[in-house]
């Protein structure tokens, strides 16, 4: 890093490096190629599935830039004083995420069963009747 590229904490706004430290995260939006994805999970599957199965299917897939980047990094310079805070909440943030997604899987596999109450109606503001499966399309 050039000293022209450093500036503030992008979290306070104070001093960057006042004990001639400071953290550096870059954010990269990629996007998967779900061919290759599907075709890497249909060998796995082949192979038995598990890690076995999946350490053969690398074997013969072809995985090279199965999630190439989408733009420019995001970089963001923290000073020492807020990377705990900053890293927790990015932390936070993935589980809120994951915990989403988690919700609506359920409420995709529900939806593909109109005949079985699934109590994911509350979690989404949806009733789950309301919801279309997935086509398989990209």
């Amino acid at each position: 890093m050039k000293l022209g590229e450093l500036r503030p904490c992008d979290a306070c706004g104070g001093p960057l490096c006042a004990n001639l430290t400071f953290l550096e995260v870059r954010l990269q939006l990629r996007a998967l190629r779900v061919e290759k994805a599907r075709r890497f999970a249909g060998m796995a599957a082949y192979f038995g599935g598990g890690r076995r199965g999946e350490a053969l299917a690398g074997h013969f897939v072809d995985d090279d830039d199965a999630a190439p980047d989408v733009g420019d990094p995001d970089v963001l310079l923290l000073c020492p004083g807020c990377w705990p805070t900053a890293l927790q909440e990015l932390a936070a943030e993935r589980r809120r995420a994951a915990a989403l997604r988690e919700q609506l899987e359920g409420a995709r596999r529900c939806a593909a069963r109109p005949d079985m109450p699934c109590g994911y109606e509350d979690a989404l503001g949806t009733p789950p009747g309301d919801l279309k499966p997935d086509a398989g399309g990209d």
